[in-house]
């Protein structure tokens, strides 16, 4: 229907009408086969000067930031139009409009690894939204704080923040609405994280019916993700990630594609392509550097983890440095998955006193964030170390607590090892 517009909009000399079809256009790029932005804008802005109107600048401008995120994975530039959108809001006092735009910086400060002024612009945004009694918008200010715990592995109060937000949403006779689809997709996050892979899946299988095209295909990917932990058969995988691949590529999100070749990846390293993985891992590496800190790291935590055979020993403890160096940013996570690749480099050498030491710590991340699989595999490989050094009982000690984390997080091949270990100890 908006293709039908402008014919009708010609004939016409209200300048915020022609402006508000430009602000929706825009917002529904995923639609149109090809988008000038720029040009779009120059034209919606005479059309909103010439009205008079900074509040609707301010929204267009939300607009082409959202495509230029979204679409041109250009976060920088979409970063300067949300500044600037806000500005324009703050001068007309329209709070939902610098809601909208508190909300966008702080996901994209998010993706470019800037967590506390995300997460400052989260909690501004909350503020501003509860001083206006605006209960949607403070919802939508808890989802951005969500985004950023989650990356950042601050994970213990992410489930009741959800809920809160959707008691808000309920508030406003919004259940079920795009927003609490989003906040329960926050909870799946944080049981994918905890590698709670069975809760995960079963949320995203819920909001994957209900969800507009774009959220849609990221519950798709990560539905893949989990087959691809869990061992589910690599044909029906190859066949999921190849579909998801399409819908982005049809919806033109190039990051999306670019997940996926990283998800392919890990498929392949599990199934023992590794010269495919690697390549895939350094390629997509190179065109997320700097722009986007969560692919970075996805990419990282493979190539600088030794057991995946990617590279020699010291190739990938160059890798598990440049992980350590993104991760300093505030990912705890990946900061403990760092220690742990280091560990498995000095266990490699021989080097058992260090290796503990550093198994010791990240252990203790991964306990207080709860991330069971990486737990168990930080046990596991205490065990052994114990075992080769003759302490047995120490070594079955840490085979057993690592054996109900494994089949916590659906892990039938680790599960199967631990066992031969403890049989032999039986």
């Amino acid at each position: 229907m908006l293709e039908l517009l402008p014919s009708y909009l010609d004939r016409l000399t209200d300048h915020r009408l022609h402006a508000e079809y430009l602000t929706v256009f825009v917002l529904t790029w995923q639609y149109h086969p090809h988008l000038d932005v720029d040009s779009l804008q120059t034209k919606a802005m005479q059309h909103l000067r010439a009205a008079q109107d900074k509040c609707g600048e301010a929204k267009f401008l939300c607009a082409a930031a959202s495509y230029f995120q979204k679409h041109d994975n250009n976060i920088p530039k979409a970063l300067g139009c949300f500044e600037t959108a806000f500005d324009l809001a703050s001068e007309v006092h329209d709070a939902e409009t610098q809601c909208l735009a508190l909300r966008d910086m702080s996901q994209s400060l998010c993706v470019l690894g800037r967590y506390p002024e995300a997460r400052l612009k989260a909690r501004k945004m909350r503020a501003l939204a509860q001083r206006h009694g605006l209960f949607y918008m403070e919802a939508h200010a808890i989802r951005a704080d969500l985004f950023c715990r989650v990356i950042q592995g601050d994970l213990a109060s992410c489930v009741a923040l959800s809920a809160e937000g959707r008691a808000l949403l309920a508030l406003c006779g919004l259940e079920a609405s795009t927003l609490d689809l989003a906040l329960i997709n926050s909870d799946a996050e944080v049981h994918l994280t905890k590698t709670e892979y069975a809760e995960a899946r079963a949320l995203y299988a819920k909001t994957r019916s209900d969800h507009a095209p774009h959220p849609q295909a990221y519950d798709r990917l990560n539905l893949v993700v989990i087959d691809t932990e869990i061992g589910v058969d690599s044909t029906q995988v190859r066949q999921d990630l190849a579909a998801v691949r399409a819908t982005f590529e049809s919806l033109k999100i190039p990051v999306g594609s670019i997940v996926c070749e990283v998800v392919h990846a890990y498929l392949d390293i599990r199934d023992g392509f590794l010269d495919n993985a690697r390549l895939s891992l350094e390629r997509a590496f190179v065109q997320t550097r700097g722009d986007n800190q969560e692919i970075s790291i996805l990419c990282l935590t493979k190539l600088g983890d030794i057991t995946c055979g990617l590279s020699d020993a010291a190739t990938t403890l160059g890798w598990a440095c440049i992980l350590m160096a993104f991760a300093r940013k505030g990912n705890i996570i990946a900061v403990h998955q760092a220690l742990r690749f280091f560990a498995d480099v000095f266990l490699a050498q021989g080097e058992d006193e260090t290796a503990l030491s550093l198994l010791d710590v990240s252990l203790a991340g991964f306990t207080a964030a709860d991330i069971h699989r990486s737990r168990a595999e930080c046990m596991l490989r205490m065990g052994d170390l114990f075992h080769r050094r003759g302490n047995g009982e120490k070594a079955v000690e840490f085979w057993r607590m690592a054996r109900p984390l494994f089949v916590r997080s659906l892990q039938a091949k680790e599960v199967a090892q631990v066992d031969e270990r403890l049989h032999a100890f039986s």
